[in-house]
């Protein structure tokens, strides 16, 4: 557990990603597991790529099914489609030529939550 790193200062995912890069940096890590609900790694992914950080999505194990498990699945497609359209408007990260993760070619990025 001494190597897990959980961002409890994240208030949305957007804010957990760029807290990520930062923690990663601090602990110069290279890569990551971004653990969180199926419905909720497409979103996670594009927004932690876009931190210019290399991970994998991992499911958490769900013990039971949510009760509102729809209107999850389909926030997160909108959220997602909302991320990818204003993509251009958030200010780009200024690749650290001393981060590792962005020292290594055709690796796709990402972090986790």
């Amino acid at each position: 557990e001494e190597r897990i790193l959980v961002d409890r200062a994240g208030v949305n995912t957007l804010a957990t990603a760029r807290h990520t890069r930062s923690l990663m940096q601090e602990h110069r890590l290279t890569s990551a597991l971004i653990v969180s609900h199926y419905f909720h790694l497409a979103r996670c992914k594009l927004l932690f790529e876009e931190q210019g950080l290399s991970a994998v999505t991992v499911p958490a194990r769900m013990s039971r099914r949510l009760v509102l498990e729809g209107y999850y699945v389909f926030r997160e497609c909108v959220g997602y489609l909302w991320y990818a359209l204003t993509r251009p408007l958030r200010p780009a990260v200024v690749p650290d030529q001393n981060f590792a993760s962005n020292a290594m070619p055709g690796v796709p990025s990402v972090g986790w939550t």
